[in-house]
């Protein structure tokens, strides 16, 4: 073999094809999505640096329908005259070989390794480039290589440069495309790190669009991270320095948690290991904390229990581990940090009294919880401490490789029992949980540890909470499967599980291991035949395609068959789902009837007091028409805004006595919905008179609405298949859990993932945590948009 090993082996890659070779060098991760996001954070990034350059103050990212991103700024445009020695544009230099950049002299920049925006071209099937510079020029590249030579299209007065780039991906596995909330998390970070600058991001493909730009720095930033939480210093420790030509920001603030939360920055990117800097401020807070503190109470690590900190960098020609820049290795660097900040605490400490003994109590109260974690060290250690809780109810799989092994985390022991007898043994794991867990967004650390469900989960998963530098490929299975009951106490279960993840194992989360089995609610028998049906909408679209058949719609003018009928009906559904969003907001009645509507009012006509009455009079008297005898009328009173100079409408619905009042102004002619349903209604006013009739076969009915000819089909068929609706997971045997739900060939799941980790974070807060009046103020402001509630 060592024979084999001569010089006529060796390959010498050149240009762009070592980074398509091992790409994992210059991006990272290329399967998990984080490579992917690194390509526009290096063009970003380039744009960020613009800032200090020239005069950069906006920067626009757009996710495009065809999975391409483009990034646009306004700074000094990237440099587009002749290199005397390559005889090429500057720019066609700096797109396709590697180390070459603008930005190696003495500038605090980010792209100090030259190789940032020829990476995203070596990496990317497809790029534009525009440069706008005095001039308009352009240029193409395919697979890295420039397409044509750069154009000059026309003089111009702007000034900057849009990036536009299609992903090779046969490079990406995975995770191919752009996530809007990871970039929506970056661009956050870097507004609070450059006040100066707004962004706004735009994703065209699901209509989402954000614009972005934050005042007061680093204390801004802090202020953010720390919303909805206790804080225990009121007053925000702050540094603001520049030292040996080094600018140095630092903000940090503690609250009532357990965790550590410190963000490093070096010129604007993100070191998500690390390094000098995280390490001189720890140094310079444990020294500065144990100053102040009893030599017997001195303690290493706890006085950063519950903290969040900021420190933000800039400086020249930084070292770091890697192209990725996820660790600072300049070593000149943690001395300065360590120096200053030991400096600036004796300062703020001297002046805040109050917040210093507040910041001493709660460090020393966090010995509590390191106690806590050395017991739960111990039960790590001592294994057989927590394997009698899990023995007779744990399930294990024959597979001992966690990559081809799967836990199911089922509720109670009766859906657990068909789960045990149903699922294939040699890779499915099966955990009964015995009732509801701990909530832990509530509890402190002690109290998780002492619940015997959650530590059946951690020694199950085999993950252990409460230590930092965990080796995450020691856990036991590679997909952990939420399967619960599709009612109240099943989301409760799920959601109790998923924060219980989110907050103590948030990695198991982020590496995509978490998913949620999706058990049907039907199943439907036909002619020998069984369907698996997930919900009612499925439901209903399998129930529509069996109607429809043979079925014929018409009157005098209009002949709808199969095809338009199905079009007609679906688009129906999407109506009524809109008409189910805003119907706590407008009557119900009313929206339903605008359907088969001819007349419909425009914006406009709020002003003309004849239309808006001769429109209410029709619609009242149809609908008090509908409800007679039914102890249910309509009244209407038209009002007039002074302010707005319109008129509004007022509703008011009596039923058995008690009125329920509804506004009907400009605002509702604009929405989305009301446009829908008038276009619905152009469809459906000339079909519905009173000629018109359905046919299914031989039978014949006459019919006024769409929902009575549905209403009618769906008895017509009653008859020919047979449905049963699951009310659990109990309900159903083994061979109709496994045939469902845990068959890995059919099965649906849903896979977890956190889209953006700080509203994430604060929705957890709010909803599971134990801060009522936030709760209250959230429930009253989105209650009218809750669909499908279950009392």
């Amino acid at each position: 073999m060592l024979n084999n090993y001569n010089s006529k082996k060796i390959k010498i890659l050149k240009g762009l094809d070592v980074v398509r070779k091992c790409p994992g060098m210059y991006i990272g991760n290329i399967n998990n999505g984080n490579g992917l996001h690194h390509m526009v954070y290096e063009i970003i990034d380039n744009s960020i640096d613009e800032i200090i350059i020239s005069k950069c103050n906006k920067i626009i990212v757009t996710i495009h329908n065809d999975n391409s991103i483009s990034i646009q700024d306004n700074g000094g445009g990237i440099p587009v005259n002749i290199d005397k020695k390559k005889k090429k544009p500057l720019v066609e230099i700096l797109m396709t070989i590697l180390h070459t950049g603008s930005k190696f002299n003495n500038k605090k920049t980010g792209g100090l390794h030259g190789v940032g925006v020829s990476v995203v071209n070596a990496l990317s099937k497809k790029l534009k480039l525009i440069i706008y510079k005095k001039k308009i020029y352009k240029q193409f590249y395919n697979n890295g290589n420039p397409k044509n030579k750069l154009r000059l299209i026309k003089k111009t007065n702007k000034h900057g440069t849009i990036i536009r780039f299609w992903p090779n991906l046969s490079i990406f596995t995975n995770i191919t495309n752009f996530n809007y909330y990871i970039i929506l998390k970056r661009l956050h970070e870097l507004t609070f790190l450059n006040p100066k600058i707004s962004f706004y991001i735009r994703d065209l493909y699901n209509n989402k669009n954000d614009f972005l730009k934050h005042y007061g720095k680093l204390k801004s930033f802090i202020k953010f991270l720390n919303k909805k939480k206790k804080k225990i210093n009121k007053k925000i420790f702050l540094v603001s320095v520049i030292k040996n030509n080094i600018n140095i920001d630092i903000a940090m603030q503690w609250n009532n948690g357990i965790n550590e939360k410190i963000y490093c920055f070096t010129n604007n990117i993100k070191q998500i290991d690390g390094g000098s800097h995280l390490s001189g401020l720890r140094n310079a807070i444990t020294k500065s904390i144990n100053n102040l503190i009893d030599k017997k109470k001195k303690i290493k690590n706890n006085n950063r229990i519950g903290l969040v900190c900021i420190i933000s960098i800039k400086l020249y020609n930084p070292k770091f581990s890697s192209q990725i820049k996820n660790k600072l290795i300049s070593s000149d660097i943690k001395k300065i940090i360590e120096i200053i900040i030991i400096k600036k605490f004796k300062k703020y400490f001297k002046k805040n009294k109050t917040d210093k003994k507040k910041i001493i109590n709660k460090i020393l109260n966090s010995n509590e919880t390191k106690n806590t974690i050395n017991k739960l060290n111990y039960i790590y250690k001592k294994k057989n401490l927590i394997n009698f809780n899990i023995i007779n109810k744990l399930a294990n799989c024959q597979e001992k490789n966690p990559l081809f092994s799967e836990l199911y985390l089922v509720e109670g022991d009766s859906a657990g029992g068909s789960a045990k007898q149903g699922r294939d043994r040699k890779i499915q794991a099966i955990l009964p949980l015995k009732g509801k867990i701990l909530n832990v967004e509530k509890a402190n650390f002690n109290k998780i540890i002492d619940s015997k469900e959650i530590l059946s989960l951690i020694s199950v998963i085999g993950y252990k909470i409460g230590i930092k530098k965990y080796n995450f490929n020691k856990i036991k299975y590679n997909k952990i499967i939420i399967m619960t009951d599709a009612d109240i106490d099943g989301s409760h279960i799920r959601t109790l599980l998923l924060t219980f993840f989110y907050r103590q194992m948030p990695e198991i989360i982020e590496n995509g291991h978490i998913y949620i089995a999706q058990p049907p609610l039907y199943k439907l028998e036909n002619n020998n035949n069984k369907y698996y049906i997930k919900d009612e909408k499925n439901m209903n679209k399998y129930k529509i395609n069996i109607a429809i058949k043979k079925t014929k719609l018409f009157n005098k003018k209009i002949n709808f068959k199969k095809k338009n009928l199905k079009k007609i009906i679906y688009e129906y559904f999407i109506i009524k789902k809109e008409i189910n969003n805003i119907n706590k907001k407008y009557p119900h009645d009313l929206l339903i009837y605008l359907i088969y509507q001819p007349f419909f009012l425009s914006f406009n006509d709020f002003n003309n007091f004849k239309i808006i009455k001769k429109w209410l009079n029709i619609i009242i008297n149809k609908i008090n028409k509908i409800y007679k005898n039914n102890f249910i009328y309509y009244k209407i009173k038209i009002i007039k805004n002074i302010k707005k100079k319109i008129y509004e409408l007022l509703f008011c619905k009596n039923i058995y006595g008690n009125n329920i009042y509804y506004k009907i102004n400009a605002k509702f002619l604009n929405s989305i919905q009301y446009k829908k349903i008038f276009n619905l209604s152009n469809k459906l006013y000339l079909l519905f008179n009173e000629k018109t009739k359905i046919i299914r076969k031989k039978n014949i009915k006459k019919i006024y609405s769409l929902e009575e000819a549905l209403n009618w089909l769906f008895n017509e068929i009653k008859g020919d298949f047979i449905i049963k609706r699951y009310k659990g997971l109990g309900e159903m045997n083994p061979n109709q859990l496994w045939e469902s739900t845990m068959n890995p060939n059919n099965r649906n799941m849903l896979r977890v993932y956190i889209k953006n980790k700080i509203y994430t974070n604060k929705l957890f807060n709010i909803l599971m945590g134990d801060n009522v009046k936030y709760r209250r103020n959230f429930i009253e402001n989105n209650a009218l948009n809750v669909l499908n509630i279950d009392i």
